[in-house]
């Protein structure tokens, strides 16, 4: 199963322009680019990066409507950055693995459930889903 997704994804990067030699070739490989990508000292985050992202979670041009979910996605989205990744970016500790992937999961669960149902369809829908309903 997980490596038909990756299969799909691959065709996602192709729309991207992307070339079949640009992308690991099975789910094996890109595990391994994927290790080699966090452990091996790769990736840096650079000030701009770093600036970046702070400017994107903690100031996102929302409207007020969408303020309530800001900080359930914005811990949602920390915590799914790799640790290394995380500290490089300076956002806070988190709890541990366990306990934060249950606070994701429910963060994920109160926005579908509590905040989604009540925004309004401009905020609910992409374009062209709205467009064609």
């Amino acid at each position: 199963e997980q490596a038909a997704l990756w299969e799909d994804y691959k065709i996602i990067g192709r729309l991207f322009g992307l070339r079949d030699e640009d992308m690991p070739a099975t789910l094996a490989d890109l595990r391994a680019y994927r290790r080699e990508m966090l452990e091996g000292g790769s990736l840096v985050v650079t000030d701009w990066a770093r600036t970046r992202a702070r400017q994107i979670v903690f100031e996102p041009p929302l409207p007020w409507v969408a303020r309530p979910l800001l900080d359930t996605v914005n811990f949602i989205t920390v915590a799914l950055l790799p640790d290394s990744i995380r500290r490089q970016y300076g956002f806070s500790p988190l709890p541990p693995t366990l306990v934060r992937k249950a606070m994701v999961a429910g963060g994920a669960e109160y926005v579908k459930r509590a905040v989604i149902p009540f925004l309004p369809g401009s905020l609910r829908f992409v374009p062209q889903a709205r467009a064609a309903a």
